[in-house]
């Protein structure tokens, strides 16, 4: 999965439900040297593995759950891998971020494409319903990024990077 951040100045990115951190380095690695990311969850255990720098991004961790955590103002995108399945209405969730995060921003969502629910994936929401439910709340852009086979059974993932 291929991502370039809009711009190579530094920027500002939340990680939402950002676990142990494996998709919060692989952003590091993605965004220019100088940005910073905050990666949010809500076990402290898991945000302790996550390093306070990576590739020259700035790293930090805030406790809490993503859902009813406040946002900082200023943020140039988010991350959400594996954790929109979490959301049971999605609608609502990802237009009050999208309104937060206001323009220019990006969203990147990293999902299962599968509509089987199960006690780790919640509520699924596959591709095809993302990009619709995306088209609903107006978002500019809707770029796929590519698929893969996830390590965790026959599933496939997916990354859409949302513009507005």
């Amino acid at each position: 999965i291929q991502f370039s951040p809009s711009t190579s100045t530094p920027q500002v990115r939340a990680d939402l439900g950002s676990g142990s951190g494996t998709f919060t380095i692989a952003l590091a690695e993605h965004l220019s040297k100088g940005s910073q990311i905050i990666a949010i969850d809500k076990r402290r255990r898991e945000l302790a593995n996550i390093p306070t720098s990576h590739a020259g991004v700035q790293i930090s961790t805030q406790e809490g759950d993503f859902l009813t955590t406040i946002l900082p103002e200023k943020l140039n995108g988010v991350l959400m891998a594996n954790a929109l399945h979490y959301v049971r209405e999605k609608e609502g969730f990802l237009a009050g971020l999208i309104k937060h995060i206001g323009k220019s921003a990006q969203l990147l969502i990293v999902e299962y494409d599968t509509t089987s629910s199960n006690p780790w994936v919640p509520y699924p929401i596959p591709k095809d319903e993302l990009i619709g439910l995306a088209e609903g709340l107006n978002v500019a852009t809707i770029e796929p990024l590519g698929s893969r086979q996830s390590i965790y059974g026959n599933r496939e993932m997916y990354a859409l990077l949302l513009s507005w």
